[in-house]
This record gives structure tokens, sequence and C-alpha cells, in this order.
């Protein structure tokens, strides 16, 4: 368990349900990622616009703004559109345009939390080691 949050890696976490938006954000930080819990596409919107997120981890399908127009008003806006997404749902994203995936990877609901650790992990690095390989960051995903 990591003492010490490291704000060099912040991930946002968009999900409605209350439950796995704790648990996501709990064992996030237990290992040492900064992380902001969000419950809607509008807040995750604003909080991407106030601080420099490593990571967007989110639904699809929420209440009120849809995760594909998140993702849409993410990808247009050059102050986020490089943000790595991982997208975490029961449904498939709509596909990408333009030369860029619109997500970094998807995993499909119910997840494993170890596999989502470990998708963390090679999207932007342990927590606390600096590490970021810009090679991941846009694969394709399966």
């Amino acid at each position: 368990m990591a003492s010490v949050m490291d704000r060099s890696k912040i991930v946002v976490v968009l999900e409605d349900d209350h439950e796995v938006r704790s648990l996501l954000a709990t064992v996030l930080q237990d290992q040492g990622y900064y992380v902001v819990p969000v419950d809607n596409g509008e807040r995750a919107l604003a909080v991407l616009q106030q601080v420099r997120a490593t990571l967007l981890i989110m639904d699809l399908g929420l209440t009120g703004m849809d995760g594909n127009e998140v993702i849409r008003q993410v990808r247009a806006d050059e102050r986020t559109r490089d943000v790595p997404v991982m997208v975490l749902s029961a449904r498939v994203p709509l596909a990408g345009n333009g030369s860029k995936p619109r997500t970094s990877r998807i995993i499909k609901k119910p997840f494993q939390i170890d596999q989502v650790l470990a998708e963390v992990e090679r999207i932007i690095g342990k927590a606390g080691d600096g590490s970021l390989e810009l090679s991941t960051l846009w694969a394709s995903a399966s």
C-alpha cells in the first residue's frame, strides 16, 4: 500500500454508480495515484479543465451526458485531447474517427480490479515511478 499520493499521476474516475466509483477511487489511491472521483459528465469536463489529468477512467452508460459525448468533448478540446481514456462499460463504444482511437483501453463490465490496475500501470506507469511510455498511450483497444 502506497503511503504518499503521486500528484504527477492524476486519475479522474467518472462513474455514476457510487459503489463502483468508490471502489475504483479507493483501490487507485491505495496504489498511490491521486484520484478525483466524479459522478457525471459535466463535472468530469469541468475537472479536466482545472487539473492536468494523466488518465480518465469512465463508464459510457451515464446519467445525464452520455459517455460517448464526454469522450467527444474531451477529444475536441486542445487542453484535454491527449488525456488517455480507459472505458469500463457493459456496452461497447462507437468507433472513433481520425488518426487516434477515442479510447486507450476498453474493459468490459463486470471487470476484475487487478485487470484495471494492470491497465492503469500500462497506460500511465506505476504511481511514484515517474515513467510514462508514450508508445502505449494510444494502443488500440482490444
